[in-house]
């Protein structure tokens, strides 16, 4: 019997936190639900471009409206450099004196701007344009004569230099390859000078800025409420496509459990397989609702912003770029940290919840035997190998975010450093720097969260290496292509062994057994504990398949039958009487629709199960507790053999059926036996020999070979075994 403290290290196997294989298998689950994903791809992709043009609105907004970047160019001094600005930008440049012009500084090439700052043809101030025509018609003649009021503070605006204007180089990919010539305005004034108006006044005079505000607050409202709309119905669309796809993967992993034959289940500890039912296909449904989405949208997030961080500033963006290789190195070392910690985490689990099915399926006998301090104290030994486990994951985990924000930080100062240098130097507006801030940490965001994608990613491969191990574990119980399937009516119930060897491990349980049972007979079998003798009948119903000789039915060799008729001609009653948590009815027909309840109530009253079932409050509906708790061991006994005997079966194996059974219940069953038992074969493993001295041949086994045989009065005779045991038993019952 495996440890249940121990989980084999088939769960440290694997290397890769991606595996195209896994991958593959795992999308033919999604593939009926493609067109969902292809619709939350196209909307993933939406609400990505959303996310990357917000920044510009907040950019337009501040070097459009909040603070222009309007400069005062006074060339005095300086007529051929006059003249060469005004063949450039003329169209552009508006004339406020002989030779004083103003141009917005984000129209002007980076390098003319640090020609003319160094030649100090740039004023050391900021202005503002007036556009009295964009002013709402209802403010305007207000607003005109406070400008008015304040005439000394204002520059009026003549003119255009020029008719000639050359775009400068592309800043950003939302700019216009060649932005258009800017409306004349009428008036300017510097903030120094802006300063000195009251706001009330002020307000008024700004209006066409505070309107342009307001379309851009209503723009970016708009925006994200679609982002909104985006954002639910790709979560989800994603998240429907993960639950099918996951219900699809369940219940076929679940039908392929059911398959597997009984000696999967006795290597394999009952907790780890409900973990890959549970825990580890969780795992897979969060990689498709977490990572994959975010995996798509962080790399469209990070070139897009990536391109957009270049094309806005070469010389800032190379130097943010130059920290990527150090972050990508740093990831990667932590990533192998990470995956190895995962399937220590993941094994350790398995062994947890293991041992919890045991603990809690033996609570009987833990509390009658005062084991409950042993127990926890097992537990608590595996509980604390899970948590080192665990801790170890969120230790790498926990270095992700600080490295990432390190670097992050790094960006920001580097950001400030050298972007506010250029805002100062008039090379950059503010808003563009305001816009960079937010690109940068947009730029990081996805590497920041990278960490939990690595850990969802890693547990969810590694909990699909280990479903698509359990999925391809073949059935040792092999159908034949061509099987036998004969009408009930056909089946007549002849059972023969010819030179059956079983082994459940290496050593045989069974040695060279022979025998044959004659349709209706009644075949008693008898031994010691561990002799083979329940081997044999679970051989019957081929829960297990032989490993040389042959079982014939019919005279036809079991790994030829159908399997599901083969297993419908045989009843089983075993002494250990599994009962679901469901209701009486349901527990006696299995959910078979076509049983009703006339038909059980007939089944009832021939076991003599009528009587307990009539006592209880709801009858047939009586609800039934987990394995039967509520009920007594010889009233679980009664329902076995109705059910059993509900499907009318050919062949009918009592495993040691009466062993729980009182004495008036057991002379009640036997009545009815011997009832039953007419017309059917019957293997009968008997702990109490007394129930089958009327059998028609009595098999005793002895280390697993038959080693008597004959009939009850036949085998006292011989004075062999069997008289042994006899004579022990009978002394026993005195």
């Amino acid at each position: 019997m495996p440890r249940l403290d121990y989980i084999s290290d088939e769960d440290l196997k694997g290397q890769k936190i991606y595996d195209a294989k896994l991958v593959k298998r795992l999308l033919r689950y999604a593939k009926p639900y493609i067109w969902l994903m292809v619709l939350a791809f196209f909307v993933l992709i939406a609400s990505s471009a959303i996310n990357v043009y917000l920044p510009t609105l907040d950019r337009k907004a501040i070097d459009e409206y909040i603070v222009l970047n309007y400069q005062l160019f006074d060339f005095s001094a300086h007529d051929t450099l006059a003249k060469r600005y005004i063949d450039k930008y003329g169209a552009a440049m508006f004339v406020v004196g002989r030779d004083s012009f103003v141009i917005d500084g984000n129209l002007i090439d980076p390098a003319d701007m640090k020609l003319a700052q160094r030649l100090k043809v740039v004023v050391p101030m900021k202005f503002m344009t007036i556009d009295t025509l964009k002013i709402p018609p209802q403010l305007r003649d207000t607003a005109i004569s406070i400008i008015k009021s304040y005439d000394s503070l204002f520059l009026r605006v003549f003119g255009r230099g020029g008719e000639k204007f050359t775009a400068p180089p592309k800043k950003s990919i939302f700019m216009r390859q060649t932005p258009r010539k800017p409306r004349l305005p009428q008036y300017i004034i510097s903030y120094k000078n802006l300063s000195k108006i009251p706001p009330a006044e002020i307000k008024l005079i700004r209006a066409q800025h505070i309107s342009g505000i307001v379309r851009i607050a209503i723009l970016y409202f708009v925006l994200l409420i679609g982002l909104l709309i985006l954002n639910f119905v790709q979560i989800f669309t994603l998240n429907l496509v993960a639950q099918k796809s996951m219900h699809g993967i369940r219940v076929d992993l679940f039908s392929h459990v059911q398959r597997l034959s009984l000696k999967f289940f006795d290597s394999n500890p009952i907790g780890k397989i409900v973990t890959r039912l549970t825990n580890d296909i969780n795992a897979l449904s969060e990689m498709f609702t977490s990572v994959a989405v975010a995996l798509i949208r962080d790399i469209i997030v990070l070139i897009g912003v990536g391109i957009i961080l270049y094309m806005m500033n070469r010389n800032l963006s190379l130097i943010v770029f130059a920290l990527l290789p150090v972050v990508t190195l740093i990831m990667a070392i932590l990533r192998g940290k990470l995956r190895d910690a995962f399937r220590w985490m993941r094994r350790e689990l398995a062994a947890l919840n293991a041992r919890l099915s045991e603990d809690f399926g033996g609570v009987r006998i833990i509390q009658a035997f005062t084991q409950e301090r042993r127990a926890i104290e097992r537990f608590d030994e595996v509980n604390k190998r899970y948590f080192k486990a665990t801790m170890r994951v969120l230790f790498v985990n926990a270095l992700f975010y600080p490295v990432v924000g390190l670097f992050r930080n790094m960006g920001l100062a580097l950001l400030l450093w050298y972007g506010g240098g250029q805002v100062i130097r008039q090379a950059m507006s503010l808003g563009m720097l305001v816009a960079y801030m937010y690109y940068i940490e947009m730029f990081f965001r996805p590497l920041m969260g990278i960490s939990d994608k690595f850990a969802i990613m890693q547990s969810a491969m590694a909990a699909a290496e280990r479903i698509f191990k359990l999925m391809d574990t073949k059935p040792e119980i092999k159908v034949v292509r061509k099987v036998y399937k004969p009408k009930p009516s056909q089946v007549r119930g002849k059972v023969e062994f010819r030179d059956v060897w079983f082994a459940y491990d290496k050593d045989w349980v069974l040695r060279g057994v022979s025998f044959v049972a004659q349709p209706g007979e009644v075949v008693g079998i008898v031994g010691e504990t561990g002799a083979g003798k329940t081997t044999i009948t679970a051989l019957v119903s081929r829960l297990y398949d032989v490993n040389k000789g042959q079982i014939l039915i019919d005279d036809v060799d079991i790994r030829d039958w159908d399997l599901k008729t083969l297993r419908s001609v045989v009843g089983v009653v075993l002494q250990d009487v599994f009962l679901f948590s469901t209701n009486v009815r349901e527990n006696i027909r299995l959910f078979e629709k076509r049983l009703r309840d006339d038909d059980l109530m007939r089944v009832i009253k021939i076991v003599n199960a009528d009587e307990f079932i009539k006592k209880l409050p709801g009858g047939l509906d009586e609800p039934v507790a987990e394995r039967g708790a509520t009920f007594s061991a010889g009233e679980r006994q009664l329902l076995s053999f109705a059910r059993a005997l509900v499907f009318e079966p050919k062949i009918l194996i009592l495993d040691e059926a009466t062993a729980n059974i009182d004495t008036h219940t057991e002379k009640l069953i036997q009545e009815a036996i011997d009832r039953l038992l007419r017309g059917r074969t019957s293997l009968v493993v008997a702990h109490r020999l007394s129930t089958i001295r009327k059998a028609n041949k009595i098999l005793v086994v002895h280390n697993g070979r038959i080693i008597e045989s004959g009939k009850h009065e036949e085998l006292l005779a011989k004075g062999g075994f069997y008289a042994h045991l006899y004579r022990i038993q009978f002394r026993q019952n005195g």
